[in-house]
């Protein structure tokens, strides 16, 4: 019980510094949202197999006993300091237009988010009586928001989470991207022990998966902490890559956003990322705790139909997850996470 009150305190902490740094947002896609999180589905053509179940056990080869559990490495010395995050990162231009807000759809947006936080799912009279006036006031802003609500409804009640491996039948090139998203680090710059088990869950994958590229994101959580209150400490992206390669991993296989505070930042800057990516990167499979999955996969597909709207590019498409079980899970702060996240990577203010 102890350990479940200090893990809620932290995850607090870090949210509501989370939310007192973070600033601008930018973002994007067009297709409704894809049934699976899980895999393609036949509207997509069928190319990906579906997950037979929502608990899926996986089935591929375990690697080696991972070295260096938790260890930061010196930045100076990294072994993936020829990775720069600060290179691939660009800012996503507005090659079409901006989405923005006026006296008209503000509100409705902001009481359809309301709405869905209070009860907890999309399928009620008040919220279609709010998309409908959202579609009035402005047609291409309501049909995103469509797209949205339904997706946040998909991954609240119907999306199937894929246990301890990715489902077979994904991609086997490099078209293939495997997200793993970081986790507040200890005051010292050490990785906590749930973000190892995201980065051994991930391991796994690369041996199933060992064409596909890697996106590690997360920024220096660290500096929230203790003595090192006020200090920048290692970025979760930096110490992640590192484990990753310590382990077996290529180094030219990951690519790294190490400037995010938040899930929603996440979600910002690694579309920049993804859309600059060489070779083109066109799928995402999330890789984190399970509990997690659902609010990773909001945020960007949230994040990849904003860029739609404004640029008329669809930066990549969630094809699948991987999820490792937490004993500790904070299911109770879920929705309340998602719906303020939500709010700051479509820019409702």
């Amino acid at each position: 019980m102890n350990a479940m009150k200090n893990r809620a305190a932290i995850i607090l902490l870090g949210f509501v510094c989370c939310l007192a740094v973070s600033c601008g947002k930018t973002g994007g896609m067009e297709k409704p949202a894809l049934p699976g999180g899980a895999a393609l589905s036949s509207s997509t053509n069928g190319t990906f197999a579906e997950a037979s179940s929502s608990r899926q056990a996986g089935t591929s080869q375990q690697p080696e006993t991972p070295q260096n559990p938790g260890r930061t490495q010196n930045p100076e010395t990294s072994q993936t300091s020829a990775i720069s995050s600060a290179e691939e990162i660009k800012e996503i231009p507005f090659e079409k237009r901006a989405l923005s807000y006026d006296e008209r759809t503000l509100p409705l947006v902001k009481d359809m988010i309301a709405v869905f936080e209070k009860k907890g799912s999309r399928g009620n009279a008040e919220i279609e009586a709010l998309l409908a006036e959202l579609v009035a006031a402005d047609h291409d802003i309501g049909e995103l928001w469509k797209k949205i609500m339904d997706h946040w409804e998909y991954v609240s009640s119907d999306l199937t989470i894929n246990q301890d491996a990715l489902p077979d039948g994904l991609p086997k090139d490099d078209s293939l991207c495997i997200l793993v998203p970081g986790f507040q680090l200890t005051p010292d710059g050490e990785m906590r022990p749930e973000l190892i088990e995201r980065l051994k869950l991930a391991l796994r994958c690369s041996t199933q998966y060992p064409q596909a590229r890697f996106l590690l994101t997360g920024g220096p959580t660290s500096v929230f902490y203790g003595e090192n209150a006020g200090k920048v400490g290692p970025a979760e992206a930096d110490v992640m890559a590192d484990w990753l390669v310590s382990n077996g991993v290529g180094a030219e296989r990951i690519m790294k956003e190490n400037r995010s505070m938040t899930t929603s930042e996440n979600a910002r800057l690694s579309a920049g990322i993804l859309k600059n990516a060489s070779p083109k990167v066109k799928y995402l499979a999330i890789v984190s705790s399970d509990y997690h999955i659902p609010t990773v996969s909001l945020l960007f597909y949230a994040q990849a139909e904003r860029m739609y709207y404004e640029t008329g590019e669809r930066p990549f498409e969630i094809i699948s997850n991987a999820g490792c079980s937490i004993d500790e899970q904070i299911e109770t702060l879920t929705v309340f996470i998602q719906s303020e996240f939500l709010k700051e990577v479509m820019g409702v203010e």
